[in-house]
């Protein structure tokens, strides 16, 4: 027989020039180096039954019979198929040891996904499984094993299965994220988990990190190993872009079938029983990585700015180095910075990409000192270059709403809570909290849960230099007016006393209220800072309302005093004092604290007592420092 002649296997084979038992012939080798054990070549003898070839496929519960039918055609179609399929029908009918665990249709014509559906639906109907190895996959089998090529076609070269270990080294600074590691590793190799999604803040780290896992994998997963790079922050590669580089890796010269299904199905059979990692880098979304997920086998590793949610994924939200970390990471980079070390990483929000950039910049210019930097880097312009580019892209996903909500919660110095956001948005509390959720999955809020004290949560925030970025991003206007939402919420949130509270229990009613008074208060006094005509009127309030507390108090002493109520009287002097505090009159407020003590150690009330008596000393301490920095000045 004279073989049919290629030149090169950049395109696919001729298998239409081979003679119909030569083809049956080659689907015979093929089929037992796919590993099929006891298989028969019926020939002409099984035609008629629609059995060319019959095989065994081993499994931990049994032997399974396969019928293969070799079409060697220019084009099929599904009546044809059927018809094959009914032949099978009739030879079960008369002896049901016959029945095949599935069929293999290897056609050198191609298939299209609808004649796939309708024939994989009619042998499903009859209880067989069903596959096509058609041309494209038939030709990207066949090159998996060049004695078959050279056996049946004159090929003056075989082309190299080439680029499959594509993994990038891991920086050689590499630092921390020990826990990290540990817990993505201890997932793979001991829960069985094989798809890890990292996701965090741009600079954060993530790709690093990613590497890195796949460097502790790669021991037991070495056929191949994958980084590709999404573009999903700026412009995302398509899925069929993906599986077609990662087909062409094992198979440089083979045809990509330009229709989907037959694309996956190539796709999911070249990863077939291969142990291998894929790294998919800045993915968009979870809608561009679902359909790459490979085969059984595999780890799929996909880094994110954005959160993503699929059957199988376990997700890891990526934090900011710890000031340890980021202090050994810049002196890494850096040496000569020094004592200066942890004062350039708070003031880089210890983000990695931050401290890198930092790091370098002194390394780069040796006639800056680590304090002349750090001194730049106190400028908040200055910081905020370090990442722009890299908040930016996050930034530019947003559409033009969102874009304009985040920037506003500039506006918070520190943690804020739903609430606040709602204000500030001038939106109803439900569907600030689904724009937060956005805000989010995007990686541009931090969240967690936190205490609560009295309901009020501080649980949302910005890392500082998103915040500087988001700052930057405000135009006058939007920053005048949700300043002053800013200052009227916070004054309004402060807490007043309750009345009933008080009377019933005057020591948990004053506890409760300064519990919730002075994280407020810390907050007014950042607000303060805007200098605004409208603070400076709500703080005159706070100072009016206070004096008409204390008011209240005297009332309720003299009241309880005079009914021969000591207990009663002494929680209101207590209240009295706790004013006198908050106006930081320590005076007063030590002299009303000790009456009130006094009284309740005359009726033998010595728990309440001494829960005043801490606070007085606290007073006492705090009187006693003003005083030595007035006399220091």
């Amino acid at each position: 027989m004279v073989k049919p002649s290629i030149i090169t296997t950049n395109k696919v084979l001729p298998f239409g020039e081979l003679s119909p038992l030569e083809f049956e012939r080659l689907c015979l080798w093929l089929v037992e180096r796919e590993g099929f054990s006891s298989v028969q070549h019926l020939g002409e003898s099984g035609s008629e039954q629609g059995r060319d070839i019959i095989a065994y496929k081993e499994t931990e519960q049994r032997k399974e019979l396969w019928y293969i039918q070799c079409k060697r055609y220019n084009r099929i179609d599904v009546t044809t198929l059927k018809k094959e399929v009914d032949k099978y029908n009739t030879l079960v009918a008369s002896d049901n040891q016959k029945r095949p665990t599935g069929i293999i249709f290897i056609t050198s014509a191609s298939v299209s996904a609808n004649i796939r559906e309708k024939i994989e639906q009619y042998c499903h109907n009859f209880g067989y499984f069903c596959e096509f190895w058609a041309r494209t996959e038939l030709d990207m089998r066949t090159k998996k094993y060049p004695e078959i090529v050279t056996e049946f076609f004159a090929a003056t070269r075989i082309p190299p299965v080439s680029a499959l270990h594509q993994l990038p080294s891991s920086p050689t600074d590499f630092t921390g994220r020990k826990s990290d590691l540990n817990q993505l590793v201890k997932m793979i190799k001991q829960r069985g988990i094989t798809i890890c999604g990292i996701h965090g803040l741009g600079g954060v780290g993530k790709t690093t990190l990613a590497i890195k896992l796949a460097e502790k994998l790669l021991f037991q997963y070495q056929d191949a190993q994958f980084y590709i790079d999404l573009q999903g922050n700026s412009n995302p590669l398509l899925p069929s872009q993906i599986m077609s580089f990662i087909i062409q890796a094992y198979h440089p010269d083979i045809d990509i079938p330009k229709d989907v299904s037959a694309l996956t199905a190539l796709y999911r059979s070249v990863l077939h029983n291969q142990k291998g990692i894929l790294l998919l880098d800045n993915a968009r979304d979870a809608i561009q990585v679902e359909q790459l997920i490979p085969p059984l086998g595999w780890v799929l590793i996909v880094t994110s700015r954005q959160s993503m949610v699929f059957p199988g994924l376990f997700a890891k939200n990526l934090n900011v180095f710890s000031v340890k970390e980021a202090c050994e990471f810049l002196l890494k980079i850096a040496p000569r910075i020094g004592n200066q070390a942890q004062e350039i990483a708070n003031l880089c929000g210890r983000l990695p990409l931050a401290l890198r950039l930092a790091g370098s910049a002194l390394v780069e210019r040796r006639d800056i000192s680590p304090k002349v930097y750090v001194d730049r880097l106190l400028d908040a312009n200055h910081r905020v270059k370090l990442i722009d580019a890299s908040i930016e892209l996050s930034y530019e996903i947003l559409d033009r709403k969102l874009q304009k909500l985040w920037r506003s919660l500039a506006i918070f110095p520190e943690s804020f809570d739903a609430r606040a956001a709602a204000v500030i948005w001038d939106i109803n509390e439900d569907e600030t909290r689904e724009v937060l959720s956005d805000l989010i999955k995007y990686s541009l809020v931090e969240w967690q849960e936190s205490d609560k004290w009295y309901e009020i949560e501080f649980s949302y925030h910005l890392h500082d230099l998103a915040r500087l970025y988001a700052d930057s991003k405000l135009k006058d206007d939007e920053r005048n007016e949700i300043k002053l939402r800013f200052i009227t919420y916070y004054i309004d949130v402060v807490p007043k006393p309750d009345v009933n509270d008080y009377l019933n229990n005057p020591t948990e009613a004053v506890g409760k209220w300064l519990h919730q008074f002075t994280p407020n208060l810390s907050t007014i006094n950042v607000a303060q800072q805007y200098k605004l005509k409208e603070l400076e009127e709500q703080l005159a309030t706070i100072k009016k309302d206070l004096k008409e507390r204390e008011e209240l108090a005297y009332q309720e002493f003299t009241n309880s005093y005079l009914d021969g109520n000591p207990f009663d009287a002494a929680g209101a002097l207590y209240m009295i004092a706790c004013v006198r505090y908050r106006l930081e009159d320590f005076e007063e407020a030590i002299r009303f604290a000790e009456s009130a003590i006094s009284l309740l150690e005359d009726i033998e009330q010595v728990d309440a007592a001494e829960v005043i008596r801490e606070d007085l000393n606290q007073w006492i301490e705090e009187s006693s420092q003003k005083q030595n920095e007035k006399v220091s000045e």
